[in-house]
């Protein structure tokens, strides 16, 4: 058998197509035909093409950074027509059963596949568990386990904990042991999260251009900003985590001053989402960016008349533009208080928590104040804050495993920080800002990205600095 498959990954036909998955700008072909299939509402044709492409790469390839780039046009692959979501098509597409039975095999033999490869990982020898693999195992068993004991507990606990823990230990673990962290690996990285954001500013701006019910007397209806995939909060989640990897291509590249101008624009176009997660992200996460991109990258000089200008352009447009300015703080502080409803949400996380403070009430249970926008009941109603879900699906134990799992990812970072361990770091700090006014880390597809970014971070814990700072 081993035999078999080693003729097979050598032959020439599977090393030229490995060669081109692993080309770095394969990212930019992939943007390119999931964009055109989302707005040709050929669903089912990406899933195919993520679901092809990203099994051929865990059964063949020996580096799998070019899963990234699989990993996170997965996120965007939903038509607006064929969405379940009721901010977008409302449409049961995906609940007829000649659809999702191909995508439930699909997803059957990607798992498989990734299965496979840790088994054959383990075989070889190169299975290497870390502390935070073991919070990762710990933090797996609490998502198995939410919800039990509790009153009302269903099935889907199980099925849905059986997933995150999944997600969260089998994806870091098949990249963890499966990547090489070099140079080209964190570059490759980032130009995929670049190749990604040029995704979403494109379906951002023909957004814009193209809905007549997105501005209502003078204002943004944010609510229309409603995509296959997601909604306003998702668009600017993306595009908030995509932000460090341009600073980083912008401190290393001899023309970097380049990739952090669009950095400034991908900056503009966060705002545009109005995502008021993503705002306050943004300020966080880029300013962190440029301190880092003056302090350590090249084109000192030129980033930092950059940043000057760019405050002074800013400043006037502000002052020209009070009133639009004005109407953008409305919709900032608009429902601040009551966190547009999520502080009732958080209320009844406490509540459900001290019902069942040991593994919680579990993750499917009825809140009101959220309105479901995935529009599939397999994906549960939530707490939209990562501490409060914690506690009220998980109980006591979930927050001890991810604080546990928190700590480590930290003490990993912290024993060497490199440029290029930042990047990924702030990525995944990215994550996490906004996951304190929503879920994301929690709906799947996210995860896949926290993970494998996570599995980065710790595998390179031993690395130097790449790239030079003249």
């Amino acid at each position: 058998m081993k035999e078999t498959y080693l003729k097979v990954k050598n032959s020439r036909a599977v090393q030229s197509i490995i060669n081109v998955l692993s080309w770095k700008f394969f990212p930019f072909i992939t943007a390119v035909i999931v964009v055109a299939f989302y707005y040709l509402d050929l669903d089912l044709v990406s899933i195919y093409y993520i679901g092809i492409t990203g099994i051929f790469c865990v059964l063949f390839m020996d580096d799998l950074t070019p899963l990234f780039a699989n990993f996170l046009f997965m996120a965007i692959m939903v038509s607006y027509n064929h969405s379940p979501s009721i901010t977008a098509g409302s449409s049961d597409f995906y609940l007829q059963p000649w659809v999702y039975s191909q995508a439930i095999v699909i997803i059957a033999l990607y798992a498989s596949a990734i299965v496979a490869r840790i088994a054959m990982t383990a075989l070889e020898g190169r299975l290497v568990l870390t502390r935070t693999s073991y919070s990762l195992i710990a933090l797996g068993a609490v998502f198995i386990l939410n919800g039990a004991f509790s009153y009302n507990y269903k099935p889907m606990n199980l099925v849905y904990g059986l997933f995150l823990a999944f997600l969260f230990f089998a994806i870091f673990t098949l990249i963890k042991d499966n990547i090489t962290c070099n140079e080209q690996t964190f570059n490759n990285i980032a130009i995929s999260f670049l190749a990604l954001s040029l995704a979403l500013i494109l379906e951002l701006a023909i957004k814009y251009l193209t809905c007549e019910e997105l501005f209502e007397q003078g204002k943004i209806d944010r609510v229309e900003l409603g995509f296959g995939w997601g909604m306003y909060n998702t668009m600017g989640m993306l595009m908030l985590i995509c932000a460090p990897s341009i600073f980083f291509l912008a401190a290393k590249s001899k023309y970097g001053y380049l990739y952090y101008l669009y950095a400034l624009v991908l900056l503009v176009a966060t705002f545009f989402t109005m995502s008021r997660q993503a705002m306050v992200g943004a300020v966080i996460i880029y300013a962190i960016c440029i301190i880092l991109l003056i302090v350590n990258g090249k084109n000192k000089i030129i980033n930092g008349c950059i940043t000057g200008a760019g405050l002074i352009v800013a400043i006037a447009l502000i002052c020209v533009f009070r009133d639009k300015f004005k109407a953008l703080l409305e919709v900032l502080f608009y429902n601040i208080e009551s966190g547009n409803g999520r502080t009732s949400l958080w209320e009844l996380a406490v509540e459900n928590f001290k019902s069942a403070p040991i593994f919680g009430c579990g993750f499917y249970v009825r809140l009101d104040a959220d309105p479901g926008f995935a529009g599939l009941d397999i994906i549960p109603l939530m707490y939209h804050n990562t501490f409060f879900q914690l506690l009220g699906a998980c109980g006591f134990m979930g927050v001890i495993a991810y604080g546990v799992h928190r700590t480590f990812t930290i003490i990993s970072f912290c024993k060497n920080p490199t440029p290029e361990r930042a990047f990924i770091g702030i990525t995944v700090l990215a994550l996490l800002i906004v996951n304190l006014l929503d879920n994301h880390l929690f709906y799947i597809l996210p995860t896949l990205t926290y993970s494998a970014l996570i599995a980065v971070l710790i595998k390179s814990k031993d690395n130097k600095t790449l790239f030079s700072k003249k």
